[in-house]
């Protein structure tokens, strides 16, 4: 039996500066996805190709032509037209379009079977001695449909055979152990025997036969790549060769000592920073009226009137819990209070976009996927990104926050309005934390303009409205004036009590 190459360890390709490195190498694009595909299908994905490729030239066109002597040698190199297709597509396209293609692939054979070939005993009962096995004849499809439909299964030989529960004896599972050199070969190609092994407990002393591979990851790889993140669940969600290297051979808490426990999420805290960043106002933890108290979506952006939700695999394959039993327990409660949260949001009519977890990998697949996503939502929408400071990424990350680190940002800003535009995350901490009127002690509020509301000033105002409710909402402080000083009859006479929705309508 043929023994396998070992199998070299794949790079996995994450960050953008990895892309650009890789690509620095080559002058042409077509040079860059043979030499290095990984790489190329990573920048492709996250549309970094025209950022890291622009160095690159196109390569000239070399002065070739088909002409049908050129296409009738190289068709003579393919037995099937579909090979001759795949692997010299410009040949067969030229041929084509001249209309040489019948004449260059006469030698060739069609490997479509002409219509009732299967329908003669005599070919299917040779390809039921070549198939040699019931298992293998079912997998040729067309011969075996023929023998079932024609009743000629019982006249072929064939017996259909099925492994009992008890056939998988330690004897038979130790000479097929003995075939293969890996443990990761006979596991893929001998499942059965594998999980039966297992659940006789044979495998602890069959193992011992097989070789396992060398695998990229040890204990330092596994520490230097932690060392780049910082929480646990970024870690699992960026890394998860590492981290399950770690996990199975017992040194994860020794690596992840460095990092800070987060009662969010990582897909949460990632979309929080993308919202700052780019300075989009959101509720957090939002609820809403006719709701029950525990029932809040994970983020509501007021202006747009639209949801953020994010989905782990707590909400699609396993639900909350300590343990697995638990966890599949609950697994209905969970899918049930998303269909009330997503009937909420239809019923009064309030955009929902939900982010789940199996559709990214890393903090850049979220940010790219979100991108998207609002602007398909949101026509004409237009954000810029900006970088946030280390205090405001420690409060979205949940480091220790002091009131010593809102005091000292605070004093950057002359004015409150000014604070909660250049930082609104230490703007919203702290007023969460009740030190917000401390920290604004030093703070002006700027100066209001010098208008006085006189009587015609009043008037002028109320003229403008056509209801009362604009009045107040457009003019406040002349609403104000006007009642206290009992104009506000007097002047909204012209004006009209809008009607309510249902006005009209009778049940």
């Amino acid at each position: 039996m043929k023994t396998r190459k070992p199998i070299k360890p794949l790079r996995i390709y994450r960050k953008f500066e990895d892309c650009l490195r890789d690509a620095a190498q080559f002058d042409h694009r077509i040079d860059y996805e043979r030499g290095n595909p990984n790489s190329y299908a990573c920048a492709g994905r996250n549309r970094w190709m025209d950022e890291i490729c622009k160095h690159m030239t196109t390569p000239k066109a070399h002065n070739f032509s088909w002409t049908k002597d050129r296409c009738a040698q190289e068709a003579k190199k393919y037995k099937v037209k579909s090979h001759f297709k795949a692997k010299s597509f410009s040949a067969f396209r030229s041929a084509k379009n001249n209309g040489w293609l019948d004449e260059i692939c006469a030698h060739m054979i069609s490997p479509q079977v002409p219509p009732g070939y299967w329908n003669i005993f005599e070919n299917v009962f040779r390809a039921a001695q070549g198939a040699v096995s019931y298992s293998k004849f079912v997998r040729l499809g067309g011969a075996y449909a023929g023998a079932r439909r024609n009743g000629w299964l019982e006249l072929i030989g064939l017996k259909r055979t099925r492994n009992k529960p008890n056939s998988w004896t330690l004897k038979r599972i130790e000479e097929l152990v003995l075939r293969y050199e890996y443990q990761d070969d006979f596991i893929r190609e001998n499942s059965d025997a594998y999980q039966a092994a297992v659940k006789k407990k044979y495998w602890a002393g069959l193992q011992k036969l097989l070789k396992q591979r060398k695998t990229y990851w040890d204990e330092e790889m596994c520490g230097l790549e932690a060392a780049k993140y910082k929480t646990r669940e970024q870690f699992h969600c960026e890394a998860q060769g590492a981290y399950g290297y770690a996990l199975k051979y017992g040194f994860l808490d020794e690596i992840c000592s460095h990092m800070v426990s987060q009662a969010a999420s990582f897909g949460e805290c990632a979309i929080e920073e993308f919202l700052l960043s780019h300075d989009l106002h959101y509720k957090k933890q939002k609820r809403f009226k006719g709701m029950p108290p525990k029932y809040r979506f994970d983020f509501y952006l007021p202006k747009f009137n639209l949801i953020i939700e994010h989905h782990g695999d707590q909400h699609e394959k396993l639900g909350w819990g300590k343990t697995k039993e638990q966890k599949l327990a609950n697994l209905n409660g969970v899918k049930k209070r998303d269909k009330v949260k997503e009937k909420f949001a239809q019923d009064n009519k309030i955009k929902l976009m939900v982010v789940w977890q199996r559709e990214y990998r890393g903090k850049d697949a979220i940010h790219l996927l979100l991108n998207k996503r609002l602007k398909d939502q949101i026509s004409g929408l237009h954000v810029k990104r900006r970088n946030l400071m280390e205090l405001e990424l420690d409060l979205i990350w949940r480091k220790q926050t002091t009131f010593e680190d809102c005091e000292r940002e605070a004093k950057k800003y002359s004015h409150r309005s000014d604070f909660k535009k250049g930082s609104y995350a230490i703007w919203k901490f702290s007023r969460g934390n009740g030190w917000y009127e401390k920290i604004c002690l030093h703070m002006t509020r700027p100066k209001s303009k010098n208008l006085i509301w006189t009587i015609e000033a009043v008037t002028n105002a109320a003229t403008s409205c056509s209801s009362k409710a604009e009045f107040k909402k457009k003019y406040p402080g002349a609403y104000a004036v006007a009642r206290a000083n009992g104009w506000y009859e007097k002047l909204c006479t012209h004006m009209t009590r809008p009607r309510p929705h249902n006005y009209g309508v009778y049940c």
